[in-house]
């Protein structure tokens, strides 16, 4: 892959401001192909040629984060540069489909992102009436169900991190695009509210399972070395899970009040 040839991620997390460039150059291209290629299906192409695209850079990265693990106390301390990595990625994705969603003529932005209007138009239609713990329990549902498909593909393939990150891009890249264009039932900065908690719950979720995934193909099961990465990596789970209850409760009574 190109990119194993421009990033030296040792490198990297001294500059990560780099990944915001590299995230745009990959979107741009991931989408354009996925139009050109499938047009009737480019949404979900273009999400799979980017999870593609970035697919041995997060393999690398989940691979000297374990090896972190094997010898670090303080968990997000260690982990920081590599979460500050999947931000800056982040934004450079965000900046990308903004960029194609304003530029771009309706019909191929229509194809592109369908998937992320109908969630958003739908997302918006809910959160007129959210407000209440009646509704909490359907939230946290869902929200816990995009942490464990992050958390199996990380397990799986070591690339939960970058589909939690790439989906959520597209998502608020539309809300923003969509923002400066004309106005969607949620307003971009309701979602930020409980957004911005949500996201990051999901990243700290994909590098755990990344994490592991790595022990496992390094260490046996069983072994000293793998029951520590594996404790560690559990403690990541458990703080994502509780940012995630946090942000469902922004959801629920914060949320709505805005706007």
């Amino acid at each position: 892959m190109v990119l194993d040839w421009l990033i030296d991620l040792h490198k990297a997390e001294d500059k990560p401001w780099k990944m915001i460039i590299l995230g745009f150059v990959y979107s741009t291209i991931a989408a354009g192909l996925a139009y050109l290629i499938f047009p009737r299906e480019a949404g979900a192409v273009m999400l799979v040629l980017t999870i593609a695209a970035f697919m041995p850079l997060m393999l690398n990265l989940m691979k000297i984060e374990e090896l972190k693990d094997e010898t670090s106390r303080f968990l997000i301390k260690e982990h920081w540069p590599a979460l500050r990595l999947f931000v800056f990625l982040f934004f450079g994705m965000i900046l990308a489909y903004v960029t194609l969603f304003l530029t771009l003529p309706s019909n191929i932005t229509n194809s592109l992102f369908g998937m992320q209007i109908d969630t958003i138009t739908s997302r918006g239609v809910e959160m007129g009436a959210v407000l209440g713990l009646d509704n909490l329990g359907g939230i946290l549902l869902n929200n816990f169900k995009v942490l464990f498909v992050g958390l199996l593909l990380a397990l799986v393939f070591g690339a939960g991190a970058i589909f939690i990150l790439d989906w959520n891009a597209t998502i608020l890249g539309v809300l923003i695009g969509g923002t400066l264009k004309h106005s969607f039932g949620i307003g971009f900065a309701q979602y930020l509210v409980h957004g911005i908690p949500e996201i990051f719950a999901y990243f700290v979720a994909g590098l755990a399972g990344g994490i592991i995934s790595a022990a496992i193909a390094r260490h046996k099961i069983g072994t000293p070395q793998f029951t520590k990465i594996l404790k560690d990596s559990t403690g990541l789970i458990v703080l994502s899970i509780v940012i995630l209850l946090i942000a469902a409760l922004l959801e629920v009574f914060v949320s709505p009040l805005i706007g």
